[in-house]
């Protein structure tokens, strides 16, 4: 889903599924069917649209089509062994034992091999079992691909030029913003989510460049009331050196001076500024 049409249509689609089900002259087992619900992708968005679905058929859909509420399946299908399982292993635990007591079926390791209209069909990857069901309805959540609208923005300019800048998340091209999420290459124009990521600068690049200049006497060295004045600079330029700082609690910059012992120093060199800043930057990836 990219869209709120996108959203709308999915629920016109379950009730619709609820509209087959109670028509007269079914048979339960194609009552059953039209009210079968699978969900691919154990992913967070698949998980929470499972859960939503679960919500929306017991809080709403029962009231209106009370016949047919006990006909209601929900199933989620996951190739990893478990739903959401690139979070912490309690987070995947708590939420499959949600789904059990909730009666939403969990297929982990099994891989989707082919979908129709009508049934969908699944392979076991401990076991090499292959077995279709039918189906009532399929949501495919196994990824978010880039909207056309990101893909193609600024490519229709009237000189056909393109300078927005795109860089790649998971595989995919976004758009790359600054800090602020304002679009590189581009005026007045904020991107956020999953059309765009921040491309942060590096603390290494430039660092030479600050040294030099809060080097006023071109000794080699920072003295501490250089350091204090190109500390703003570098804050200014790299957010996450200022995280570090706050995360290690350090109360004054004669701090950042200290040796690899714990020693005070007076003054400080290129490679010590350089492994400074570099902590910096480990320290916030790690």
């Amino acid at each position: 889903m990219q869209e709120v049409e996108d959203a709308q249509k999915i629920r016109r689609s379950v009730i619709n599924c609820f509209e087959k089900a109670v028509l007269p002259g079914l048979t339960e087992e194609e009552r059953r069917i039209n009210l079968h619900f699978v969900i691919v992708g154990g992913g967070p968005t698949g998980v929470e649209f499972a859960a939503e679905l679960h919500d929306f058929v017991n809080e709403d859909l029962v009231n209106l089509y009370p016949s047919v509420k006990d006909l209601v399946k929900i199933t989620v299908i996951q190739s990893g062994d478990h739903i959401l399982n690139m979070f912490d292993e309690r987070i995947s635990c708590f939420a499959e034992q949600k789904f059990s007591r909730d009666g939403i079926d969990v297929q982990t390791g099994c891989r989707v091999i082919s979908l129709s209209d009508k049934e969908i069909t699944t392979k076991i990857k401990s076991t090499g079992e292959v077995c279709s069901v039918s189906i009532g309805l399929v949501v495919w959540s196994t990824g978010v691909e880039t909207q056309h609208v990101v893909k193609d923005y600024g490519a229709n300019r009237a000189d056909g030029s393109l300078t927005i800048r795109f860089t790649f998340q998971a595989n995919r091209p976004v758009l790359a913003t600054d800090e602020w999420l304002r679009v590189k290459g581009s005026e007045d124009v904020y991107a956020l989510g999953d059309c765009a990521t921040i491309d942060q600068r590096k603390v290494m690049e430039g660092i030479s460049a600050i040294f030099k200049a809060a080097d006023k006497d071109n000794s080699g060295f920072l003295t501490i009331q250089e350091f204090e004045d190109v500390i703003d600079n570098i804050l200014e330029r790299y957010p996450q050196v200022k995280h570090y700082l706050r995360s290690k609690h350090l109360r004054d910059v004669t701090d950042l001076l200290k040796d690899p012992e714990g020693n005070h120093r007076d003054e400080v060199d290129i490679e010590g500024f350089k492994i400074f800043t570099l902590l910096c930057s480990l320290s916030i990836q790690w």
